[in-house]
């Protein structure tokens, strides 16, 4: 907001932000700053007990409140992720950055993460405890929307075609300060190590699939959610070789106090399509009449 606590435009926004970028080229962050959100990423006990030792006070304690008051963090990446042209052999460089980063430049512990990457491509980082993914993903849908229907960004400059309907004076950004003990320092160590070993780990791969979508479920009378559970069942017997109880989650929120419910999808027609599917000497006609049994039930 401004001065005077009135919503700023998309102009004044970006003006804002672009103050943020330049100075960071005028002082850089030193080396613990920088990494001081991995702490973030370490076991909730550990990081429970750096807080309370060494953020309790000083200029520490009102950055560290400064991050907590805010709604949500933007990073700006130097990063330029893309998604592998074989989506199946190669590992997904977007979808790595979206969950862990570097291991240092996410703050996760706050509601989300809104990544922008030097390519311009976006994504979220959502923490889960304050809601489900269809929350983050319909806001994400409520901004993609805005954006497609906006009046766009001048090709010369940049800046958001929208013209201010009013002037506000802007407050400059405040360069958030940190003070720490040598001890600080040595868990700020051991927790980077520690988010290494774990992002180095991680085997991620997304798959694309284009083949076809929920529209050909849709012409042939099955429900887009079923027909996907079925297949997920499927994968899962041929790769473990045995069934599972299976969670799904039921979203409720549109009714007072609802969340989640949990649905439970395998089922005796769950089962007899699957071990159809692992038949060859079952017809695809008595397979698909059973993935739709399997489907309604």
């Amino acid at each position: 907001a401004g001065v005077d606590g009135r919503k700023l435009s998309c102009r004044d926004i970006e003006k804002q932000l672009q103050w943020i970028v330049d100075d960071s080229k005028l002082e850089d962050a030193n080396d613990i700053e920088k990494r001081l959100p991995v702490m973030t990423a370490a076991d909730r006990s550990a990081w429970a007990q750096f807080r309370e030792q060494y953020m309790g006070e000083g200029v520490t304690r009102a950055s560290l409140e400064a991050i907590e008051r805010a709604i949500f963090v933007l990073v700006f990446d130097d990063a330029t992720p893309s998604h592998p042209k074989d989506s199946i052999a190669q590992e997904d460089a977007v979808a790595h950055q979206a969950i862990h980063g570097n291991g240092f430049n996410r703050w996760f512990d706050k509601s989300f993460n809104l990544i922008v990457y030097a390519n311009s491509r976006a994504n979220l980082n959502v923490e889960h405890s304050w809601a489900d993914a269809p929350v983050a993903a319909h806001m994400w849908e409520w901004i993609l929307s805005a954006e497609y229907n906006g009046p766009g960004y001048d090709d010369f400059t940049g800046m958001n075609k929208a013209i201010p309907s009013e002037t506000i004076k802007l407050v400059p950004p405040l360069r958030l300060r940190f003070n720490f003990k040598e001890e600080a320092i040595t868990m700020i160590d051991a927790a980077t190590v520690a988010a290494r070993r774990a992002i180095d780990d991680l085997d991620l791969r997304v798959v694309r699939h284009d083949a076809y979508s929920k529209g050909l479920m849709k012409r042939v009378g099955m429900s887009p959610d079923g027909y996907i559970q079925m297949a997920l069942q499927l994968a899962y017997f041929r790769d473990a070789g045995h069934f599972t109880q299976t969670y799904e989650s039921s979203m409720t929120r549109l009714f007072r106090h609802g969340r989640t419910e949990t649905v439970r999808p395998v089922s005796m027609e769950s089962t007899a399509f699957v071990r159809a599917m692992e038949n060859p000497d079952i017809s695809n006609k008595e397979r698909a009449s059973l993935l739709r049994k399997a489907v309604d039930k």
